[in-house]
């Protein structure tokens, strides 16, 4: 028998609306329109301003003798509730996020960095 596992690339919503009057939850495929992350796996994920973020996540891939080959992503992704489309969104660092490496021995540069 086989051990692999099988990959999805669906995507479901679940609205909530009147479960607090006792209504059943519904499900809703989403669409693909839009610029959309590829098939991953371990996201973050949240919502802010009716958008649901996506964040990061993993693809493995096994090869052969079952050893997995991982890609492991440092994008972000937005799904807009309202028009129900994806977007790409772009990271950008901040001019003082960048440190210097710590050398062996620079005493002065392990101060900073603490």
């Amino acid at each position: 028998s086989k051990a692999e596992g099988r990959v999805f690339t669906d995507c479901w919503a679940l609205h909530l609306k009147g479960l607090e009057s006792g209504k059943t939850p519904t499900w809703e495929r989403l669409s693909r329109k839009g610029e959309y992350p590829s098939q991953r796996s371990g996201t973050a994920c949240g919502v802010w301003k009716n958008k649901m973020l996506v964040y990061g996540g993993v693809e493995d891939e096994e090869t052969e003798n079952h050893r997995v080959k991982s890609v492991f992503f440092d994008d972000l992704f937005a799904f807009d509730m309202d028009r129900k489309r994806w977007f790409r969104l772009n990271l950008k660092k901040k001019a003082g996020d960048r440190r210097r490496r710590k050398k062996d021995g620079d005493k002065e540069n392990e101060q900073e960095q603490e």
